[in-house]
């Protein structure tokens, strides 16, 4: 497995629509030593065991309030996978899936070879919905 991909990720990422305009800053803990299952049938995708001491923190900043609300996810779980098309796996061979339970929301974050964010979808947790879309990765703010 790629060294990078195991490393901590901060993606900050905007959400703006005409009635939602957030900033949301996702960091991911170090998974080199966490347990990982690996499945796949098109490509690689893994399945990280989170415990309390590295879990996923979220931070939503209202641009307009300025209002933060900032917590440890509570997902037991850390999933990185490979998308099903091979023409969109060539491009963005990862993703990170990141669920929210209090908001209702996963976010897909989509990385190339090179561990860059490209894309971005927030999604409703109960039916799947896509709720938001970034393609451009010139419009992200940051990713370290």
């Amino acid at each position: 497995m790629n060294k990078d991909l195991l490393t901590p990720k901060t993606f900050i990422i905007d959400w703006d629509t005409h009635f939602i305009n957030t900033k949301i800053t996702v960091t991911t803990p170090d998974l080199e030593n966490l347990q990982v299952a690996t499945e796949g049938d098109w490509g690689p995708m893994y399945k990280f065991a989170l415990d309390a001491k590295n879990l996923p923190r979220i931070t939503y900043l209202d641009k307009k309030t300025e209002f933060v609300d900032s917590y440890l996810l509570d997902d037991k779980v850390l999933y990185i996978e490979s998308p099903i098309l091979a023409s969109v796996r060539q491009e963005t061979p990862f993703i990170y899936k990141i669920t929210d339970e209090r908001k209702g929301i996963d976010i897909h974050f989509f990385m190339d070879q090179n561990h860059t964010l490209k894309e971005y979808w927030i999604v409703r947790s109960e039916d799947k919905v896509n709720l938001y879309k970034k393609i451009t990765a010139e419009e992200i703010r940051s990713i370290s």
